[in-house]
């Protein structure tokens, strides 16, 4: 609809997946990472808006439901009424969206429904081991490299880092892993997956509404576990173009995990 291939342009997608930077602990992996407000970090943020800036986005997609408070609080800090937190989408949603001038920002959420804790009963109670073992180690090996990451890098290098392609299919990895639990009658590691699949089809779906121009330049701010998926979603529309968000971001030497 908005031209082909070789037209002279599509809208723009960047999915970028960070890190929960106020880490709530609402993620199966919890880390303990530095203050994002603290004066280094701040001098590091306000670097990476300066390298998303030249991005140009028309949009700005964030990881909240419609119908939170994000209209109201947006408002109040481009009017000087709000002190923003470390949460990330405050920082660089809010922070980038007021720097390019927009009015809103585009909550695209979509909560799932995922039986992960049946899933883990089920291992047990079938006596897949290897699965709740692997799990452990994996939730064990990416908080400590996060932490590694948050020790040795900038904000924008550990970005770098999460959107390389090893990060991205690692993250991944452990979906694939999850449809091998079940047996002959039961499959709760496919619905498990499945849920997982159709929230972020759904995120999509969203992320689709607010395409309305060939000039649309929508940037993405996600968790970095939906980028993956979000991303191979935006490369198989034949009428977006794909952003690499490390065209954006600093090399990082060996772009280890």
């Amino acid at each position: 609809p908005f031209g082909s291939a070789q037209g002279s342009g599509k809208p723009k997608v960047m999915v970028l997946g960070t890190y929960h930077m106020a880490n709530p602990g609402l993620d199966y992996v919890r880390t303990k990472i530095r203050d994002t407000l603290s004066p280094e970090r701040q001098a590091e943020m306000q670097l990476l808006l300066s390298r998303l800036a030249r991005f140009e986005p028309t949009k700005i997609a964030v990881e909240l439901v419609s119908g939170s408070r994000i209209a109201e609080r947006y408002t109040n800090y481009v009017k000087g009424k709000v002190e923003l937190s470390s949460d990330e989408i405050e920082q660089i949603g809010f922070r980038l969206g007021k720097a390019m001038g927009h009015s809103q920002l585009y909550p695209v959420d979509c909560r799932g429904d995922m039986d992960f804790e049946g899933l883990k009963r089920f291992a047990e109670e079938a006596r897949q081991i290897w699965f709740l073992e692997k799990l452990e180690r994996f939730a064990k090996d990416a908080a400590q490299r996060q932490e590694e990451m948050d020790r040795r890098y900038t904000i924008a290098q550990m970005l770098a880092v999460m959107n390389s392609t090893k990060s991205l299919a690692y993250h991944h990895s452990i979906y694939i892993d999850m449809l091998r639990v079940g047996d002959e009658e039961n499959c709760p590691g496919v619905e498990v997956v499945a849920g997982w699949y159709r929230r972020n089809l759904a995120i999509y779906a969203n992320i689709r509404r607010i395409v309305q121009s060939a000039s649309d330049r929508i940037l993405v701010l996600y968790g970095a576990g939906h980028a993956k998926l979000l991303g191979d979603f935006v490369c198989e529309a034949d009428d977006l173009e794909f952003v690499d968000p490390l065209d954006y971001l600093p090399e990082v030497p060996g772009q280890g995990l």
